[in-house]
This record gives structure tokens, C-alpha cells and sequence, in this order.
């Protein structure tokens, strides 16, 4: 695929990830923090102590993400790179803090559309709507059905613009200004568009088609975290594309 190298260019974004020549040790590191994380999620209760421990190593993955989009904004094209492509796993700390700080905005975002849902249940059980037989529920069922899907969408679309421009003011502030992501996407929506579309897809086949055979599950993490890095990169293109 061929992009305009002023915007969108998942050539040059796959050809960053792949040709730092430590990228199966930083990616495999990616993956094992990604498989703890998930082991502690999957076991549920079992290790519910260990549940604050496995949102540290979240944090942490979600701030080296950070880490590569900041890389990206501050480099013009693939030539101007150095060896190292890919930042490295180091200052773990910053990292922690970076990512905490993040992961506070995104579950800022997800109690809201959790309030969405409790407050439609609410107002459809007072009226006796969530009754399948009742005439409000359809009018009912149709309003909360669009209030969150939207809220969903919203999640999904704009939150990866927020953390942009988080990751390039690093200020909480930043991961607020839905303004600034609005004139943003005014300018390249397409390009955002086709970063979330492609996102979506990769992200879908890297957690389907790995899960057809019981060996292939366990590349899961390790594709989830090459698919978010490549994704950080294009968002950080398109991002630094759309400034005035």
C-alpha cells in the first residue's frame, strides 16, 4: 500500500518496527509484560493481590506505546533514524508514571459509558421498559442502543487521538482536549479513518487467527503488542500530518 508520505505511510510504519535490529527482543518483551497482564486477567480471583501488581505492567506497556508515538513525532522520515529504531525499554519508572497517568484517563472514559448503561437500566426499569413485552421497550431498547454505542465508538476513535496528543504535550490536560482532536481529524479524516479501520483489523486477526490452534494462542500477546506499536506509529503519522 502506497501513501502520500505527507500523512498515512504503513509501509514506512512496518518498516520501522522491522528493521530496528533489536525488535524480537523489545516486541518480546512487549509480549511477555502483555501474557502477564492477561494470565493475571484470566485467572480472576485466584490472584486478586496480584491484580494491582498486573496493572503496574500495563501501565508500563501502555507508556512505552506512549514512548513510540513521541519517537515518531520527533522524527521526519526513516533515514533520519538512528540504528535503534524503536525506543528502548529502559526508565521504567517514567514509563509506569507515563502509562498510570493514561490508563487514569482511559478509565475515566469507560465509568462513563458504565454510568451510560446503569442510568438507561435505571430509567427503563422506573418505566417498566425493560420488559420485552411492554410498548416502551422498543423506543427504549433503540435510545440506549445508540447512547452506547456511540460512547463506544467514541471510545475506540477519538481515545487513540487523546493519547497522541497526550503523549506529545505530556500534560493531562492533553488527554482532555477533545477540541484539538476534533481539528485534527478535521484536517486528515480519512487518514484517521483508515488508522482505526486498519487497527481494527489487524487487531481482530491477531486475536482470531492465532486462537484456531491451542499452540497458537500464546502469540497472542506478542502480536497484540507488534499490532499496537505498528498502530502507535500511524497515529503518530497522521497526527503530525494534520498540524498547522
Amino acid at each position: 500500500m502506497n501513501v502520500d508520505s505527507d500523512g498515512l505511510d504503513p509501509n514506512r510504519a512496518f518498516a520501522l518496527f522491522f528493521k530496528d535490529p533489536d525488535w524480537k527482543l523489545k516486541a518480546g518483551l512487549g509480549a511477555v509484560l502483555n501474557a502477564g497482564t492477561l494470565s493475571v486477567v484470566a485467572s480472576g480471583a485466584v490472584v486478586l493481590p496480584l491484580v494491582p501488581i498486573a496493572f503496574l505492567i500495563l501501565a508500563a506497556v501502555q507508556g512505552y506505546t506512549l514512548r513510540v508515538i513521541r519517537n515518531e513525532l520527533k522524527s521526519d522520515n526513516l533515514q533520519d533514524k538512528s540504528p535503534e529504531l524503536l525506543p528502548k525499554w529502559n526508565e521504567w519508572l517514567d514509563l509506569m508514571i507515563s502509562g498510570l497517568t493514561w490508563l487514569a484517563v482511559v478509565c475515566s472514559q469507560w465509568i462513563v459509558i458504565f454510568l451510560i448503561v446503569t442510568g438507561a437500566l435505571l430509567i427503563g426499569q422506573h418505566y417498566g421498559a425493560l420488559n420485552a413485552q411492554s410498548t416502551s421497550f422498543k423506543p427504549w431498547f433503540l435510545v440506549t442502543s445508540l447512547a452506547v454505542s456511540m460512547s463506544v465508538f467514541f471510545a475506540s476513535f477519538f481515545l487513540p487521538l487523546l493519547m497522541v496528543n497526550f503523549a506529545e504535550q505530556e500534560k493531562v490536560t492533553a488527554a482532555l482536549a477533545v477540541d484539538e482532536a476534533f481539528a485534527r481529524l478535521k484536517r486528515r479524516p480519512l487518514d484517521f479513518l483508515a488508522v482505526w479501520m486498519l487497527n481494527l483489523s489487524l487487531f481482530t486477526l491477531g486475536l482470531i487467527v492465532p486462537t484456531i490452534t491451542i499452540f497458537g494462542i500464546f502469540f497472542v500477546p506478542f502480536l497484540q503488542f507488534v499490532i499496537g506499536t505498528i498502530n502507535a506509529i500511524m497515529l503518530a503519522q497522521v497526527w503530525k500530518s494534520a498540524k498547522t
